[in-house]
């Protein structure tokens, strides 16, 4: 399995400047994108959280993600941490999410943010969630 979806998280990686901004909030942005395999079959989503306006991810608070699946798909992980992101730094922290499951119209990746971000003198608790549609382009 891991084999076939090598090429998945390659596809991913190199199209991570596709990624598209799927909501802005106060002081922050989320950007998604996602590879699918022919076939529907299986693929990766790429999350990534940029901080704006001079804020940054609080280095010591927990950055948690809760994926809910619909339509039977499953992603590898229900839960992303910051020791799961692929890269992160003070301004932006990326993830990749391969999942199984044939997408159909009308599936979606449920997505829980929960983090905090910090200026120079406060801190903001960070607490939405979206849904992703994986059909489509």
């Amino acid at each position: 399995m891991l084999l076939v979806l090598v090429p998945a998280l390659w596809a991913c990686r190199a199209g991570e400047g596709k990624l598209a901004e799927i909501k802005r909030g106060q002081h922050y942005r989320v950007l998604a994108g996602k590879t699918i395999a022919p076939g529907g079959a299986k693929g990766v989503v790429a999350l990534r959280v940029e901080v704006t306006d001079g804020w940054k991810l609080n280095a010591k608070a927990p950055f948690i993600i809760r994926l809910e699946s619909t339509d039977g798909i499953k992603p590898a992980s229900n839960k992303l941490r910051k020791k799961d992101a692929r890269r992160k730094d003070r301004h932006s922290i990326l993830f990749e999410v391969p999942f199984t499951g044939k997408v159909q119209a009308g599936s979606r990746l449920g997505c829980k943010f929960d983090f905090v971000i910090c200026n120079d003198t406060m801190c903001q608790k960070k607490r939405f969630q979206l849904d992703y549609p994986l059909a489509g382009r």
